[in-house]
């Protein structure tokens, strides 16, 4: 079965975000629960992020891909 790993990493994975403006107070959220533009988003502009963080989000986008009722749209 494919992507049986990244099953548990999604829902335990945690991305600290101060929202879209970068002024709303920190919000920890899952990778489960975050949208694909989030995801997104953060792979065009955060250089610093780790190699497992990259790899978690470019994983996660693929599974979404794969399994399209797990897919989340803003």
């Amino acid at each position: 079965m494919r992507y049986i790993r990244h099953r548990i990493i999604r829902k335990t994975m945690r991305w600290g975000t101060y929202g879209i403006s970068g002024k709303e107070p920190l919000k920890w959220i899952i990778l489960q629960c975050m949208t694909n533009e989030h995801i997104k988003a953060i792979l065009l502009t955060q250089y610093h992020i780790s190699s497992a963080y990259r790899r978690s989000f470019k994983c996660e986008l693929r599974f979404r891909k794969s399994y399209p009722e797990y897919l989340i749209k803003e």
